[in-house]
C-alpha cells in the first residue's frame, strides 16, 4: 500500500479565520432575496458550498449547504440558481445526500429572512439510478 501525500505547509484556518473570509466576501454587495449575499466556495472536485450572510450587517445567517455533482456527462458542476430580486433558491446536484443512496435532483428552497425552508424536490430517476448502479458494482 501507498501512502498517502499530505502536504502541511499551509496552516489550517481557524473558525474566526474562516467567518472573517466569508464576511470580506459579502462586502461585494447582496445578490439574493434584496439585502442579503450567497457566498459560495469550492469543497472539492464537483462540490460547491454556500452560507447566506447580510449585506448590512456581515453576520453568517445559514449553516452551509453543500452540493455536489459527479465528473459524468451534463453533470459535472453543481448548481446553484438564485436572483437578487427573488428570495427562491435552487440547488441542483446531491444536495447534503446519505452517501449510502445518493440522490441526484433540484431542492427549491425559500429563504424567509433567517434561514432556508424546502419547499420542493425533484429527482432525476434516471441519473440517480445510473450512479447508485455504478456505486454498487465499485462495492464488490
Amino acid at each position: 500500500m501507498t501512502a498517502a501525500f499530505v502536504d502541511n505547509r499551509l496552516p489550517l484556518e481557524t473558525a474566526a479565520q474562516f467567518n472573517e473570509r466569508i464576511r470580506a466576501a459579502a462586502a461585494d454587495g447582496p445578490n439574493f432575496a434584496g439585502h442579503f449575499v450567497i457566498v459560495s466556495w469550492h469543497c472539492g472536485s464537483s462540490c460547491t458550498a454556500m452560507v447566506i450572510v447580510d449585506a448590512v450587517t456581515r453576520q453568517i445567517l445559514s449553516a452551509p449547504i453543500e452540493v455536489v455533482s459527479l465528473p459524468m456527462p451534463g453533470h459535472e458542476e453543481p448548481d446553484l440558481s438564485y436572483r437578487l430580486d427573488s428570495r427562491l433558491l435552487l440547488a441542483t446536484g446531491f444536495t447534503n445526500s446519505a452517501p449510502a443512496k445518493p440522490t441526484y435532483g433540484t431542492r427549491f428552497y425559500v429563504w424567509n429572512g433567517r434561514s432556508l425552508k424546502l419547499i420542493r424536490s425533484t429527482v432525476d430517476e434516471e441519473y440517480t439510478r445510473e450512479i447508485r448502479k455504478l456505486q454498487s458494482q465499485n462495492r464488490r
